[in-house]
């Protein structure tokens, strides 16, 4: 207080003004000291929070307040309560339980559980046998030993709760409750046989279902457990049954068998309980059969077979047999017996027991007699019957069977031969070919096989054999051959034939053989053909030319044939015909003498037939056509060409190219290849090609085209050139056609971008659709064609944009978002098409403008706020929803959808939810509307989302009462905890706010100084009002209002919810109503406990038994009811329960399936009433605990769940914990986890269901896992659910991409710009963002090939022209990466590799300068070594070549004249033998074409074959003037005569020279044919000398050919020589003197002889030395000139000096070039000398000594002189032999100095000594120089050199000789006869040499 205030302001009252719950408190008003005023108790409140006010006197009153804090400390003083199992309560329990068997689990309540030292109970169970509780902390009552309902039929039991305080207090412990476990009986006794064995006989006949006998079994069980079951356990073999029920055992089937099957059944018996399978007793039951006649007699086969022998009586067959199953007799005896209907021939028997079959008594078995035998193919007899058995059992069921009998009759040979067919008569003609058939004889035999074998013969009128019968067929065959004509010819027979059967014999039945007569008559025939006389005729005719129209006039050729059968008959007068090779009637043949002319001259064309082969006929002229004869010849017609076509070319015109600017001489390509043909022969060979004069090209002789300049193809017109190209033939005829040559461009230009720098920049709006072109690039190149070809590429357009190959127009693939992208940055290249493409690069930025094409996105797809219910209207929200629009500068608007809800709206700028009603849990506790997003563009379709608003509660309603007031009525002495009422409030508030708690707020009327009344009490949760005390009430009682004597207590009963400080309360009246109805029925416990399980519907709950103590008459009848809670009426049942008055009794049932998750404990009142007036009323309260049942299966908080997780997380990571909960309790709602499907990836904690990874993950292995997860109860019948657990393996970029698409394609070379080559597929393990795929070419790698990749599809197109032959083969490197924006990127390279297809595209072409070698003389249709060489820069189908011959002269151009190709190889065969000699080369026109094209498409070239010489030739001289020459008389030695000039017309090797008459003055130079002077010819003047010359080829060399000839010299006076002096060295002249005789040798062309005979031989010019200059006296006068001496002669004579210098003045012409080159200075006579000899007198004696020298020297070299003439005269005659003497002799005659006339013309007649001294006579200048040669003869065997071998040496004049093979002699020879070989020899050779 203040100091100060009056004392009445000092003055303080204190007060308790709130939180002084149920009036706990009271404060002293004076010196505020807090008292207890009332009951305090913990568990009801456990602290107070009261608020005191402080309060003065003063006038105001002032106060003041404080909170007082008091916390009740508890104590234990509640002692714990059993509320399960009721107290009484009886369990039914069956004996057979097994240890452990829970029969109840007791729980208890304790008020004081859970506060500070009261946390457990225990339980405790009374002992006894049976039962124990185990676990006293969970009151589980379980069975510990074995039940026996004997023993103990009711066991009681009593539980106890107790508390355990650890705060020292005592313990307190519940009243004991009592349950009884009533123990059911079992099954215990076994069934029991009496008898234990049966036994009983019945037939076999018996049917089914006839009753056999009876078992009987007891049990001392009753009801249920002394039902029995029979059942028999084995032996009944499915024959019998038994009547489960009764024990009858029954037949089943009526399939018993006493002969087959078991006699006797043994069977065991089984009795059991029909409830206790497991108690059984068997009994045995013996059945025995009898047998009955109940099978038939059966044979063992239905058909049995035998075999007798025909006409044989005593064959028997004991095979028949027969059975009856029957087991006794007499079923079982037989008998046998033939049916007497089916044997009709009564040829067998049987017998009649034993069934032995034979032939009967005097029957005879005949196969050919009786129609009932059938005689099958194999000849055998064929016969059946029927036999029958039967039994005998002496009853009439006799049964039968019956069985077939074949029969087969064997055949005996007891039948004769007869003919069936014979012809009468026979004619043959002469020519019938030997083994022809003529006719045939058929004999049969009744028999069979070898008894029917027939043998046929010619027994007569066959002496000549001519004829022939076959033995077994009968065919008769001319065996020899017949001549009608022939005049002692045999022209009829008579012939004897039989017929026999071999097995007969002359003792057989029947031996006779069958025998007939048959006639042949011989025929004439035309037998002998006509012959020609030739084989084959050669002809030849003329082709008709059709220029000057001469063809064949004459005839042909005539042919003959000869027929043996003479003229005078018609088969020997013949016809000619031609029957082939005529197809054209071109010939024709006279019929009668064979002459063949020509009818269709103008038909001959030697280009369409070079030749004919005509098949002439000849035919005798026989009357019947068909019998004549014919023979064949073979004319051959050569067609003889003539020149009629002109040139023709392979096309009307040509169209090549060539490249510009290359160098001269290239070629112009052709195609196909100029190629030209004459339709006529060779003869008229070669063509002469040639081009418009003043082109720049030139033309070949093969009719290539070459270039002559270089070429510009700028500045050509039209780029091309039109030339005329003319082919001439050899016979001047001319054929032209027109040629295009195209010069083609050559890439020498880059392609060039025309776009201005504006251009370079551009804009595109992103809404643009696909294919939009966004920028054109264009391009200029000044190379035309391919060259000029653009082709573009571009990077930069990741992937939205492309550039189209061909047109460089940059368009969209895929719609442009700025969003993502908002500018590009482009590089263009423009490659053109050369095979070495030209490229430029520019580069483009391309801005993509923004569309309003996004609409807004919401942040999240929902949004989720709260608000308080009584927040006013307009209120702002912590709810603000948000959505983004990537466009630029737009802005968001918000707006509800559709204005969906009228409590709240939103922002339209900012989004956030603000209220416009104001709000009522109670009416909507939820709301949920759409907000939509505008960016102000129209749209179809605005986004929206969800906004769910949750309205939180506010405690604004107060419990409300179902009804204000109560009244019941309580009879007094009602016991404690008897439900007398319940009262029931409702509050819609929620959560704590809803929970309704109920008390007794006071009595009515409360008195002061007595507490409150104590009657009463209320369950604060459930409104139940009990007792509180045993009802009992007087007048006194200061809480009983009475009215009409009856007592009424008011108690004002509050609900209040849970809204703590601000909790609300409503109020209700309810009146008790304590009537005294005198002697109540008192019930036995003042409250009842009882248990029952849940989900029990009618089952006894318990009993209860209340009596009217002291009553009488109907006070005594109690009826029991059930008591409304609310009403108080009284009812017999209500929704759970029912009860039933019985015998005193109240028997409680469940009315109904109760659910103990609803309500574990049901408290219900039961009210006993007596039937008296008026009635008398007890109550009592039950507590009914409902024991669990495991009815619930575990429930997880989640239909499914869905988790993902990183692949790269570690083992041991926790993925998700799962949730389940069991509404059931203990154990049935204890849980367990655990995966159902099998996992080692995963793994599940089965206390709490987390679930944890046990390996690690690779979600490219497994990219999510399914399985289910089961959480399980351990409720004695378990109970589970299963759940499915979905987890999503997110993908890390951990994997690098993988191609799988082919890196080996091919694509055809062909293909067009930007075709698509391949696609290159890759696939990354990875998923989504981490899987996409760029494709590029691999940086660094140069060979990208003519390729562009598109980086998003992968698709590889052709970006320029593609040429197999250049590059077959390109290695694409190329690569698969991932997305930019990776931490680090994968990539994978690969090479592709890419092979260009071939398309037929190249003509083939043949190798040029082909030259093929083959030798002459080559085998005719013999491929040549060599073949035609032909490429194609294709290949496979496309480069397989194919060869013809375009002037090839067949159909197929295979052939011409002299040569033939092989189609596919190209090889080349003959057509025409070869002869080098004739043409030494062709140029063969070859055509090659693909072989899958047509032929038209060609090339051509001209191959050369050179014809190889093969040494077939011998040397030749005739045509040359060298085989005359000669000397000056004074001519020094070594002064040239002549020079041979041989001509080989082989090639081989050069003529070589020898001189073989060795004393010949001259020699001649091998090498040269250079014939110089040996010797002087002083006196010789006008003297003709002749040397014999050899001239042989191939170097002397094996083997070779020779010629002899004859060089005829004479010697002219000097003085006929000129001199030619030249300004120039002799070294110089040396070397150019061949020049200068050859120029003054033409410049004689006029030089004419004096005789007509010399006029024939052509001038020639001698040059007889070349000198140093010298003047007429021989001096020499400057050693830098040059004299050349010659002479001009013919052979014959030596021209004058002046006329051989008046030719040169007149021809000067013809030496002027090659002397004014050699600086001619003069010509001058050769000068005349006289005086002494020319040869100085030391040069005499020079040559004398020389002379003796050599004299010496050949006498030593005698021998080597002998061997080198036997080796000249072997090459002599070795070879061919040409002799010139007669030619020679013609022109010696009459003519100027005769060389050899007379000295030695007649040397074959003269001897040695004479043709010595003719020689001395003749040339007295050699008389001093002669030199006799011994000749030494040889041996035998011996060949003499030079002369040859003998056989080749002449036949001496006058001595015989005898020829050889080789036409020499073999006798031997002696000197003189080879001395005489040398004198006869042509050659003139002699003895003598000439020194």
């Amino acid at each position: 207080t203040e100091e100060g205030d009056p004392i009445a302001n000092n003055d303080i009252i204190y007060q308790i003004i709130s939180g002084n719950t149920g009036g706990a408190f009271d404060i002293d008003r004076a010196d505020g000291r807090i008292l207890v005023a009332g009951s305090i108790d913990y568990e009801s409140v456990m602290a107070y929070s009261l608020t005191v006010q402080a309060s003065d006197q003063g006038s105001p009153p002032l106060s003041g307040e404080t909170s007082v804090e008091i916390i009740v400390i508890p104590k234990n003083d509640a002692t714990p309560v059993i509320t399960s199992p009721s107290d009484n309560i009886e369990y039914s329990v069956a004996e057979d339980k097994a240890i452990g068997y829970e029969l109840v689990e007791a729980k208890a309540s304790d008020a004081d559980l859970g506060t500070l030292g009261h946390s457990t109970i225990t339980f405790t169970l009374a002992a006894n046998d049976y039962f124990e509780i185990k676990d006293s902390s969970v009151g589980s009552v379980t069975l510990k030993s074995q039940l026996s309902y004997q023993t103990a039929s009711s066991i009681p039991l009593q539980v106890t709760a107790c508390d355990n305080p650890t705060d020292g207090e005592a313990q307190r412990c519940s009243a004991a409750t009592s349950m009884t476990a009533n123990v059911v009986d079992g099954n215990n006794h076994h069934p029991m046989f009496v008898p234990e064995s049966y036994s009983e006989d019945i037939s076999e006949s018996v049917s089914g279902g006839t009753s056999v006998l009876k078992v009987t079994a007891t049990d001392e069980d009753s009801g249920l457990h002394g039902v029995i079951v029979y059942s028999i356990l084995s032996g009944d073999e499915g024959q019998f049954t038994i009547e489960p029920s009764t024990g009858v055992i029954r037949v089943s089937t009526g399939m018993l068998d006493y002969d087959a099957g078991t006699r006797v059944f043994n069977m065991m018996v089984e009795a059991k309980n029909d409830d206790n399978l497991m108690f059984a007793d068997n009994a045995t039951v013996m059945i025995s059969l009898t047998d009955a006649n109940d099978n038939l007699p059966f044979f063992n086969q239905p058909v049995f077979q035998f075999t007798f022998t025909e006409g044989d009586p005593s064959t028997t067959h004991t095979g028949i047999g027969a059975m009856d199953a029957d087991a006794t007799a007499p079923n079982k005896m037989l008998e046998y017996r033939i049916m007497a209907t089916s044997d009709e021939t009564g040829w067998f028997a049987i017998g009649l027991t034993d069934a032995t079959l034979s032939v009967s008594s005097g029957a005879v078995v005949d196969r050919e007699d009786s129609d009932e035998v059938f005689i099958n193919d194999l000849g055998i007899g064929e016969y059946s019957f029927f036999i029958e058995v039967s039994d005998d059992s002496f009853t009439d069921n006799t049964r039968t069977d019956t069985a077939r009998v074949e029969i087969k009759i064997i055949d005996i040979n007891d039948n004769p031969a007869v003919f069936t067919e014979f012809p009468e008569a026979l004619s043959v003609a002469e020519n019938t070919v030997v083994d022809t058939p003529l006719g045939t004889v058929v004999a049969s035999d009744k028999d069979y096989a070898s008894n029917a074998e027939i043998v046929y013969a010619i027994d007569s009128g066959n002496d000549e054999g001519k004829f022939a019968i076959d033995s077994s067929t009968g065919i008769i065959t001319l065996a020899q051959s017949l001549d009608h004509d022939a005049p002692d010819a045999t022209r009829s027979y008579q012939l004897t034939i039989s017929a026999q059967n071999p097995a007969s014999t002359e003792l057989s039945a029947f031996p006779t053989k069958v025998t007939r007569m048959l006639d042949i008559t011989v025929l004439n025939s035309n037998d002998n053909p006509p012959i020609f006389e030739q084989e084959e005729y050669p002809a030849s005719v003329v082709e008709y030319n059709v220029l000057t129209s001469v063809g064949q006039t004459s005839g042909v050729v005539t042919v003959h044939a000869n027929d043996a059968d003479g003229d005078d008959t018609v088969n020997g007068q013949v016809s000619y015909s031609i029957t082939g090779g005529n197809s054209k009637g071109i010939f024709v043949v006279h019929e009668m003498n064979g002459a063949i002319t020509v009818d269709k001259p103008m038909m001959i064309d030697y280009e369409t037939d070079m030749s004919f082969s005509l098949v002439i006929t000849v035919t005798d002229l026989a009357p019947i056509e068909s019998e004549r004869k014919t023979d064949t010849t073979l004319v051959e017609v050569t067609v003889m060409d003539s020149n009629d076509h002109y040139p023709e070319f392979g096309r009307d015109t040509y169209e090549g190219s060539v490249m510009e600017e290359l160098e001269v001489d290239s070629p112009v390509t052709v195609s196909p290849s100029i190629s030209a043909t004459d339709a006529d022969s060779a003869l008229f060979d070669p063509l002469v090609f040639s081009l418009t004069e003043g082109s720049p090209f030139k033309v070949g002789s093969d009719g290539s085209i070459t270039t002559s300049q270089v070429l510009n193809r700028e500045g050509l017109p039209n780029d091309r050139y039109e030339l005329t190209l003319t082919a001439t033939d050899d016979g001047n005829l001319a054929t032209s056609t027109n040629i295009t040559i195209v010069v083609l461009d050559a890439n020498d230009h880059d392609p060039e971008f025309v776009l201005t720098s504006d251009e370079l920049t551009t804009k595109v709006s992103e809404n643009v659709t696909e294919g939009t072109t966004v920028q054109r690039v264009e391009t200029t190149d000044e190379d035309i064609g391919v060259n000029a070809l653009a082709t573009y590429t571009m990077s930069g357009g990741k992937g939205d944009l492309e550039i189209v190959l061909e047109t460089g127009d940059i368009v969209t693939i895929e719609t442009l978002d700025r969003e993502l992208t908002s500018f590009y940055e482009l590089t263009v290249v423009v490659k053109d098409g050369g095979l070495v493409p030209r490229s430029s690069e520019i580069s483009f930025t391309i801005f993509v403008t923004d569309e309003n094409d996004n609409p807004p996105e919401f942040t999240n797809s929902s949004f989720i706020g709260s608000v308080s219910e009584d927040v006013p209207i307009g209120t702002m929200l912590d709810l603000v929803v948000k959505a983004n629009d990537p466009d630029e500068g737009d802005t968001v608007r918000y707006s509800l959808t559709d204005n969906s809800d009228t409590y709240f709206d939103v922002d339209e700028v900012t989004g956030r939810i603000y209220t416009t009603r104001e709000l009522d849990r109670e009416e909507i506790a939820f709301h949920s509307f759409a907000v939509t997003a505008s960016d102000l563009a129209v749209r179809d379709e605005q986004p929206t989302t969800i906004v769910e608003v949750r309205i939180l509660d506010l405690n604004d309603n107060f419990p409300k009462f179902v009804q204000q007031e109560y009244e019941t009525n309580v009879p007094e002495g009602t016991f404690t905890n008897v439900g007398v009422l319940q009262v029931f409030a409702n509050d819609i508030d929620e959560g704590s706010n809803g929970m309704v708690s109920y008390s007794i707020s006071s009595f009515d009327p409360p008195e002061a100084g007595y507490p409150p009344n104590p009657l009463f009490k209320i369950n604060e949760e459930n409104g139940f009002i009990f007792s509180n005390v045993e009802i009992s009430t007087t007048q006194d009682d200061p809480w009983c209002q009475f009215e009409n004597g009856t007592c009424m207590v008011t108690l004002n009963v509050s609900a209040f919810d849970g809204g703590g400080d601000e909790s609300l309360a409503s109020f209700a009246t309810v009146t008790l109503n304590l009537i005294d109805d005198g002697t109540i029925p008192i019930f036995k416990n003042s409250s009842y406990s009882f248990g029952v399980r849940e989900e029990s519907d009618g089952e006894l709950v318990g009993v209860v038994r209340a009596e009217a103590e002291g009553a009488v008459g109907e006070n005594m009848e109690v009826t029991y009811y059930i008591m409304d809670p609310s009403t108080g009426e009284l009812v017999t049942n209500n929704s759970m329960f029912r009860v039933e008055t019985s015998q005193g009794n109240g028997l409680i049932y469940t009315a109904s399936a109760l659910n103990r998750e609803k309500l574990e404990v049901a408290i219900i009142t039961i009210a006993a009433r007596t039937s008296g007036e008026p009635p008398r009323t007890g109550l009592t309260s039950v507590f009914i605990n409902l024991v669990d049942v495991n009815d619930n299966i575990p429930s997880f908080n989640q239909e499914s769940y869905q988790v993902t997780i990183s692949e790269e997380v570690e083992v041991g990571t926790v993925v998700v914990r799962l949730f389940a909960s069991d509404e059931d309790s203990g154990e049935n709602g204890r849980i367990r986890y655990e995966i159902v499907d099998a996992t080692e990836t995963f793994k599940i904690n089965m206390d709490d269901g987390t679930v944890t990874t046990s390996a690690g993950l690779d979600r490219e292995q497994s990219g999510s896992y399914v399985f289910n997860i089961s959480a399980i109860d351990y409720g004695t019948d378990p109970q589970s659910s299963t759940v499915q657990l979905s987890i999503t393996v997110q993908d890390e970029n951990d994997n690098s991409p993988v191609f799988v698409s082919p890196l080996a394609i091919s694509v055809s070379e062909d293909a067009k710009f930007g075709i698509v080559v391949t696609q290159l597929v890759a696939t990354d393990e990875d998923e989504g963002y981490n899987a996409e795929i760029v494709y590029t070419f691999s940086e660094g790698a140069t060979e990208f090939g003519p390729f562009s990749v598109n980086s998003l599809s992968g698709v590889i197109t052709l970006s320029s022209s593609l040429d197999r032959e250049e590059i077959e083969i390109y290695n694409v490197y190329v690569v698969a990466s991932d997305q930019e924006g990776h931490v680090a990127n994968r990539s994978t390279p690969a090479v592709l590799k890419v092979t260009v297809m071939d398309v037929n595209d190249n003509l083939p072409e043949i190798v040029p300068d082909q030259a093929i070698s083959v030798l002459e003389g080559y085998p005719m249709n013999t491929l040549f070594e060599s073949f035609v060489e032909a490429t194609d820069r294709d290949k496979g189908e496309n480069a397989e070549i194919c060869f013809f011959l375009p002037q090839g002269s067949d159909a197929d151009k295979k052939c011409d004249q002299q040569f033939c190709i092989e189609t596919e190889t190209g090889g080349l065969y003959l057509n025409k033998d070869l002869d080098r000699e004739e043409k030494e080369s062709y140029d063969l026109t070859v055509a090659v074409y693909n072989c899958e094209e047509s032929r038209e498409n060609n090339t051509e070239a001209i191959v050369t074959v050179v014809v190889l010489d093969v040494n077939d030739n011998p040397p030749s001289l005739e045509s040359c003037n060298c085989l005359s020459g000669a000397a000056a008389e004074e001519a020094p030695f070594g002064t040239t005569v002549t020079t041979l000039t041989g001509v080989d017309p082989d090639s081989s090797s050069p003529v070589y020279f020898e001189i073989t008459n060795d004393l010949a003055p001259f020699i001649v130079d091998r090498d040269t044919g250079v014939v110089t002077s040996a010797g002087l010819f002083r006196g010789m003047l006008g003297d003709t000398l002749s040397v014999d010359i050899l001239a042989y080829d191939n170097f002397g060399n094996e083997p070779f050919m020779t010629t002899n000839v004859t060089l005829t010299v004479f010697i002219f006076r000097e003085t006929l020589q000129i001199i030619l002096t030249f300004n120039r060295p002799k070294d110089e002249i040396d070397d150019r003197a061949n020049d200068v005789q050859n120029v003054v040798q033409q410049a004689m062309i006029d030089l004419r002889p004096s005789s007509p005979e010399a006029a024939m031989i052509d001038t020639m010019v001698t040059v007889s030395i070349v000198r140093v200059a010298q003047n007429d006296a021989g001096t020499v006068v400057d050693t830098l000139k040059t004299d050349i001496i010659l002479f001009a002669h013919n052979g014959m004579e030596v021209f004058e000096p002046e006329a051989v210098i008046g030719q040169l003045e007149s021809n000067y012409g013809v030496v002027e070039a090659l002397f004014l080159e050699l600086e001619f200075e003069n010509v001058r006579p050769y000068p005349t000398i006289s005086g002494p000899s020319l040869i100085p007198a030391w040069v005499w004696v020079v040559i004398v000594i020389l002379a003796c020298i050599i004299i010496c020297l050949m006498c030593f070299f005698l021998f080597f002189f002998i061997a080198e003439r036997r080796r000249l005269r072997k090459l002599k005659h070795r070879g061919a032999h040409s002799s010139y003497h007669s030619q020679m002799d013609q022109f010696t005659s009459g003519v100027q100095n005769p060389i050899w006339v007379s000295p030695y013309e007649n040397w074959e007649e003269s001897t040695v000594d004479e043709s010595a001294s003719q020689l001395e006579r003749a040339n007295p200048i050699y008389e001093s120089q002669e030199l006799t040669i011994e000749m030494f003869q040889q041996d035998d065997d011996d060949t003499l050199s030079g002369l040859g071998s003998r056989e080749n040496l002449a036949v001496p004049p006058g001595g015989p000789a005898t020829s050889t093979p080789f036409g020499g002699r073999n006798s031997e020879l002696d000197e003189d006869d080879i001395l005489a070989d040398i004198v006869g020899s042509g050659t003139k050779s002699s003895k003598t040499a000439l020194i």
